[in-house]
């Protein structure tokens, strides 16, 4: 199976910046975002696993996303709602200023 054109800390580095505007973003609308920004083809953004049989791409978001979740860095508002953390919005300085340099 092929993988997908992104890495981990590439799409970690994208949640929080697309949650880095302060509103509280719906998963669905992550799903969308993140495919738009990295320019997946639509057989890359309905692509199922064939064990699972579940999408590939919203399960590697929802993984990027609990990964996020256990390190603070993003907060559950409700299921399914996501809000960035002053932790999360440190860290993404941090990361924006790292690449300058």
């Amino acid at each position: 199976m092929a993988r997908f054109p992104v890495n981990s800390t590439q799409m970690r580095i994208q949640i929080l910046r697309i949650l880095k505007d302060g509103r509280i973003w719906e998963v669905n609308e992550l799903y969308d975002a993140l495919a738009k920004h990295f320019k997946l083809k639509m057989s890359e953004y309905t692509r199922k696993d064939p064990t699972t049989k579940r999408n590939s791409w919203k399960q590697r978001v929802r993984w990027e996303l609990v990964w996020l979740r256990k390190r603070k860095f993003i907060k559950n508002v409700r299921v399914g709602h996501f809000h960035i953390t002053e932790l999360g919005k440190e860290v993404l300085a941090l990361c924006e200023s790292h690449k300058k340099q």
